[in-house]
């Protein structure tokens, strides 16, 4: 799309001078003076002339007013002054027989409509806007009661794509469940804790399922199950009493050991979901598989109480930010272990 650039202040001052020696030369004629004989003035000539005095007032008003003016109902929209209005303004590609131009905005919501519609091409938008910087915004909607900022509807009602992020949740308040304000189903927020919120059953303040949040585990991810640590490969029994940091990032071979799944759960991952079994036992004891944090026992994962038993059990656990689990052994024997993870939350 391309714009023609109007006029500088210059070509405009100079189409005054012109206006300004054209309106003399009309006082001239009509006050009887005399003219030389190659300049005839026909009384078309003098129609031409008094158009070209009104241009003139409306250039020189343009180049040295300094007071905005009102436009109001029936008149045209200037940019860069104040314009009022107390009906629709409608703007349609074509003819439109299914609207009622002007409509008192006392009755009417819309202030101005753009309709595009009828534009012969295959598709058409209604409005462009464009901003600029990090901070600039394309269009802005705003409601300072309360209500809706901005309205959508279609096949799609809003698309978004973003160089950064497609869409941005920011939100300052407490978690909806402790706030005394009406929702309606179908809300999602964001809270100051940085929590995401799902309202699924409209009230004062309604019902309310997390969605996400940074001490949420987020999505549930299954995979192919893949070995991530086998003690009788690296690092032989644990004993009663001693801790273990391990890796769950990669997966390997169960006969050789050797790397064959690199991320198998992948960087930002928060938990896995995993097997936990132990083999090759002595005397009684139990297993406890926490996050890489951990820094003591707080309760048993797996538990044995006898020789060479070999017993599996479906776990959940935290991982931390280096996707490490720490095992702790107690109970007074040792064992063998193993995990083999089933899937990941992200």
């Amino acid at each position: 799309m391309s714009i023609e650039a109007g006029p500088t202040r210059a070509e405009l001052e100079q189409r005054l001078d012109e206006l300004s020696r054209t309106v003399q030369e009309l006082r001239h004629e009509l006050s009887g003076t005399e003219h030389a004989p190659d300049e005839p003035r026909s009384r078309r000539h003098l129609l031409k002339a008094i158009g070209g005095a009104a241009a003139a007032g409306a250039v020189a008003g343009t180049i040295g007013s300094r007071t905005p003016a009102l436009a109001a109902d029936g008149e045209a929209v200037f940019c860069g002054r104040l314009n009022g209005a107390t009906r629709i303004t409608y703007l349609a590609y074509g003819a439109v027989s299914n609207v009622s131009p002007g409509t008192l905005l006392a009755t009417e919501p819309t202030m101005f409509w753009v309709d595009n519609r009828n534009t012969p091409r295959e598709s058409g938008n209604g409005v462009r806007a464009d901003g600029k910087g990090v901070n600039g915004v394309g269009v802005w909607g705003n409601n300072d009661f309360n209500g809706v900022g901005v309205l959508a509807s279609g096949g799609i009602g809003i698309r978004t794509s973003g160089n950064v992020a497609a869409v941005l949740l920011a939100g300052t308040n407490p978690p909806p469940l402790t706030r005394s304000t009406a929702h309606a189903r179908g809300e999602i927020d964001i809270d100051l804790n940085g929590d995401v919120w799902l309202c699924t059953e409209a009230g004062t303040p309604g019902s309310w399922r997390k969605l996400a949040g940074p001490a949420s585990a987020g999505a549930f991810h299954p995979i192919n199950p893949a070995r991530v640590h086998d003690s009788r490969v690296v690092g032989g029994p644990i004993s009663s009493g001693q801790h273990r940091l391990i890796s769950v990032a990669n997966g390997f071979d169960t006969t050789t050991g050797l790397l064959n799944a690199p991320n198998v759960v992948p960087v930002g991952a928060t938990a896995i979901a995993f097997n936990l079994t132990i083999t090759g036992t002595v005397q009684r004891g139990f297993l406890t598989a926490a996050p890489g944090t951990a820094t003591s026992i707080t309760a048993s994962s797996i538990n044995w109480s006898g020789d060479n038993l070999e017993i599996a059990n479906g776990l959940i656990v935290q991982l931390d930010s280096s996707r490490q689990v720490r095992i702790f052994a107690g109970g007074g024997g040792n064992t063998n272990f193993i995990l083999d993870v089933s899937g990941y939350f992200i």
